[in-house]
């Protein structure tokens, strides 16, 4: 682990490899799994490239080199700066 955030009630880790793992109070989405259920244990967060210009049969996942969480939100900056 390279980096950890912290909200209220949910934590954020980064791992060397641009990995996002997050777990807590998920009831407002701030685990970024999609849903709004809690997380006991950490989870592993996944980010896909589904704009138009790629193929529905290939999603690269982003690397992660920044994360922060606050109250009822997390968010992250990717290698590439997206």
């Amino acid at each position: 682990v390279c980096g950890v955030a912290c909200g209220i009630f949910h934590v954020l880790a980064l791992d060397v490899h641009g990995r996002v793992y997050s777990w807590g109070d998920g009831s407002s989405g701030q685990l970024g799994h999609g849903d709004c259920t809690d997380q006991l244990l950490p989870r592993h967060v996944t980010f896909h490239d589904t704009s138009p210009s790629q193929s529905t049969l290939e999603f690269p996942e982003f690397l992660v080199s920044r994360i922060s969480a606050a109250a009822e939100h997390s968010a992250c900056v990717t290698t590439d700066g997206r």
